[in-house]
């Protein structure tokens, strides 16, 4: 079976373009059929794994970031293709959830393998997303984030963006309709979770499940800078959410609206201003993953 191969060389900072010949390498040495194309534009990977499908292909394969993993993702979702990932993006959370290594031979592999795993995806507003979608405070570290032009990568990226967020931000009066449940709290950030972690290795919802059919909802209330700085580092460990401050709950369902003007981003893409409705899909997606004897 042909694997279509859409390949992101702006990921990473632009470093991706340096990781495509080795990817082109280890699947000729796997004796894999493939076709592989590289993107150009934003959003060029939804219409590409549209089209790859529309010709007959049933494996469309990410070759990037968690963006890249997006747009696939909306090209392919509610068509049956199943989905590859190789991973060499900034973050690359959601194919750590999946334990898709960072090693390309290891991750090309994986590609020749028939194991998969059906999981849930999230919608907002009608956009599917796989990993974590968030407002407030996040959103605008993640804008800051994919704004810098310094070189830096990972988790060291996103908590310089964090801090300087933190330099002007205040918190809100969000409001939320929660499986039918109306509630509103002033808050810093708002996390609707499919998978465990973003940013890098963030484990906003440590308990996260992808085939659960609930997202967790990690909910941040007002607390002071001081407090936030100390709290902060827990995030990369999952200890966060042991402080009083900080709120994880479950729903298929969430809307959200706030009174002051942001933005949703997930899977690390700016998506759409609030207010949105995020809805789970389970067991929507199905996607190659290492076969447990691989682990």
């Amino acid at each position: 079976m042909t694997l279509f191969v859409i390949a992101n060389p702006a990921c990473g900072g632009g470093r991706g373009e340096k990781y495509i010949p080795q990817i082109e390498r280890a699947l000729e040495d796997l004796k894999l059929e493939f076709k592989l194309v590289r993107t150009s534009r934003p959003q060029e990977a939804v219409d590409l794994a549209r089209k790859a499908v529309a010709e007959g292909f049933q494996r469309i394969v990410a070759v990037g970031g968690d963006g890249t993993v997006h747009e696939v993702v909306n090209g392919i979702s509610g068509t049956g293709a199943i989905l590859g990932i190789v991973p060499i993006g900034d973050g690359n959370d959601i194919s750590r959830s999946l334990q898709i290594p960072r090693d390309i031979p290891a991750a090309c592999r994986i590609l020749d393998k028939t194991y998969t795993r059906t999981i849930d995806v999230g919608t907002a507003n009608g956009t599917y997303f796989v990993g974590v979608a968030s407002t407030g405070f996040d959103s605008v570290v993640t804008e800051i984030a994919n704004k810098m032009t310094i070189k830096v990568h990972g988790p060291v990226k996103y908590t310089l963006a964090a801090f300087r967020a933190l330099t002007s931000f205040r918190a809100s009066k969000f409001h939320f309709n929660c499986d039918g449940k109306l509630s509103a709290e002033r808050a810093l950030l708002i996390a609707v979770a499919n998978t465990r972690s973003y940013g890098s290795g963030m484990m906003v919802a440590p308990a996260a499940e992808l085939d659960d059919g609930l997202f967790d909802i990690c909910l941040i209330k007002e607390i002071s800078r001081f407090h936030f700085i100390r709290v902060f580092p827990s995030v990369f460990s999952g200890q966060h959410i042991k402080d009083p401050h900080v709120t994880i709950f479950r729903a298929r369902e969430i809307e959200i609206s706030s009174e002051d003007p942001f933005h949703v981003y997930a899977d690390g893409e700016y998506i759409m201003p609030l207010p949105a409705r995020f809805r789970i899909v389970p067991r929507a997606l199905e996607v190659i993953v290492p076969s447990p004897a691989t682990k």
